[in-house]
């Protein structure tokens, strides 16, 4: 949320996002209130702990490793991870399709990864951890996943790879 962002209306009309200076204005608190304490990182997106841990270990690693980067970044001093998940809250009942959909997004983006190095496939990579997390209802998450399958393909597309000869 610290970074600038744009709204797409139904319209199409795009809109200035305003929640940037309000997340800098909290993490400045944040900063000077934790001062003296030890802060804890969550995973990106704070998916749910156990079906990540089970399902995609390292993907759950890369999501930590990304906040803590970033946390102590932002914070200009060092955090520490939650690795054993103490900390998450909230369980996600798995389903196939939520797998299925998850996977082949997740698949798609870190081959990608692997020969491309485009900030846009880092930022789609973190936000299917957010289509995980536990407090999204059902309905909004399945809404949510057929949003992100359209911009991963639409990114894969963009950047397709094309073997030499």
């Amino acid at each position: 949320m610290t970074d600038k962002y744009t709204i797409g209306l139904e319209s199409g009309e795009k809109v200035k996002g305003t929640g940037s200076e309000v997340a800098k204005n909290w993490f400045n608190q944040f900063s000077i209130v934790t001062s003296n304490d030890r802060v804890v990182v969550l995973p990106y997106g704070n998916p749910a702990f156990k079906l990540m841990k089970n399902y995609a270990p390292g993907e759950l690693n890369y999501y930590y490793s990304y906040a803590n980067k970033r946390l102590a970044e932002l914070l200009g001093r060092p955090v520490i991870s939650d690795k054993y998940g103490k900390y998450s809250v909230g369980t996600l009942k798995s389903y196939q399709s939520l797998q299925r959909e998850y996977s082949d997004n997740r698949r798609l983006l870190t081959s990608l990864s692997r020969v491309v190095d485009a900030p846009e496939l880092i930022t789609l990579r973190l936000q299917l951890a957010r289509l995980l997390n536990p407090d999204i209802d059902k309905d909004f998450r399945t809404r949510l996943f057929k949003s992100s399958e359209k911009e991963v393909a639409r990114t894969a597309r963009k950047l397709r790879v094309v073997s030499g000869r």
